[in-house]
């Protein structure tokens, strides 16, 4: 719980002194498909819808930018073996810096950053596979901003995450490890402030 407190303390001082400093901000909401690379969560949950909010910011003249996201993925799914109904709950808390390449109806950008990823796992009859834990892993960014009147903007996304968790860290946990690294496509709309 602690850590859960110093994590959104971080992340509030680095908004708050990003977009302080900042020359030009984007806010956006986001949708993608989250395809996962490992074969066995894949088995498990399918197809998964994640969808989020993401802030950037920075100055028009460096190209380069920090951000700062919040991703949420919810889903049913079986496990192997029994057919027991189960559910991940995924929360993904990301910060990094992206470089711009601006282009005649937007931007072009590359990104990296440290992504501080939750995970919680129930299985039906046995409720919450305990404890549910954070761990750290990473993003890398690749996408398109193209900008629409009034400075509004679309975002054309490909995302790769990656984090890991130990059956130690996730007792029980329907596979050995819990990997939940993956592909995430998908756009995103906002408001440009500039």
């Amino acid at each position: 719980m602690i850590l859960n407190k110093k994590i959104t303390v971080c992340l509030l001082a680095c908004f708050m002194f990003v977009s302080a400093t900042a020359y030009d901000v984007l806010l956006e909401v986001k949708g993608a498909a989250f395809v996962p690379t490992s074969q066995p969560f894949r088995d498990i949950y399918g197809d998964i819808g994640q969808f989020g909010l993401e802030l950037t910011a920075g100055s028009l003249l460096t190209h380069l930018y920090a951000f700062s996201s919040i991703d949420f993925l919810i889903k049913n799914g079986e496990t192997i073996g029994l057919a027991s109904p189960t559910k991940v709950n995924m929360i993904d808390l990301a910060v990094g810096v992206k470089y711009f390449v601006p282009f005649n109806h937007g931007d072009f950008y590359v990104g990296v950053g440290v992504q501080p990823t939750y995970l919680s796992i129930t299985n039906q009859g046995q409720g919450p596979i305990e404890p549910a834990q954070w761990n750290c892993g990473g993003v890398a960014k690749v996408g398109a901003i193209f900008n629409m009147p009034h400075s509004f903007f679309a975002d054309i996304f490909f995302d790769y995450s990656f984090a890991k968790f130990n059956a130690s860290t996730v007792p029980s946990s329907p596979v050995t490890t819990t990997n939940t690294n993956g592909c995430v496509f998908g756009i995103g709309f906002g408001y440009r402030f500039n």
